[in-house]
């Protein structure tokens, strides 16, 4: 099991400040509600909020977006929306290391509206490793 062992995050207007231009899910609030000194976040914890901000993502006005994240979170989203590039599990992803892809949303053939999470089927295609980190 992969567990996320990050130490509690800096205050939201600590980091708007130092990075004003970035758009920050509407989710986040001040301080890290979902971080607990004592427990971690499970692999299907991580997944969980990688398929909240797809499908915030797929309703930006923006064509071109970069995604900027630690190791664990990127490969969890992977691993849930695109296996097949970390070859069904056989490859972790490490800090530093870059992917590029297309994030799809489809409308789900049991919903008749997009407004819900549960009714858009979200999908990452042609997603390939760019670059990474070399000590």
């Amino acid at each position: 099991m992969i567990e996320n062992t990050t130490t509690l995050s800096s205050p939201l207007s600590t980091v708007k400040s130092k990075f004003p231009t970035v758009a920050y899910h509407p989710a986040i609030t001040e301080h890290d509600t979902d971080w607990k000194p004592h427990t971690r976040e499970t692999r299907h914890d991580v997944a969980e909020r990688a398929r909240k901000f797809f499908h915030w993502l797929l309703h930006q006005p923006h064509d071109n977006i970069a995604v900027v994240s630690h190791g664990v979170w990127i490969e969890c989203a992977l691993r849930e929306y695109c296996p097949e590039v970390l070859e069904f599990g056989r490859k972790r992803v490490y800090n530093c290391e870059v992917y590029c892809g297309n994030l799809v949303g489809r409308k789900s053939v049991k919903g008749n509206d997009c407004d819900s999470m549960n009714d858009l089927e979200i999908g990452l295609s042609d997603v390939t490793q760019i670059g990474f980190y070399q000590a």
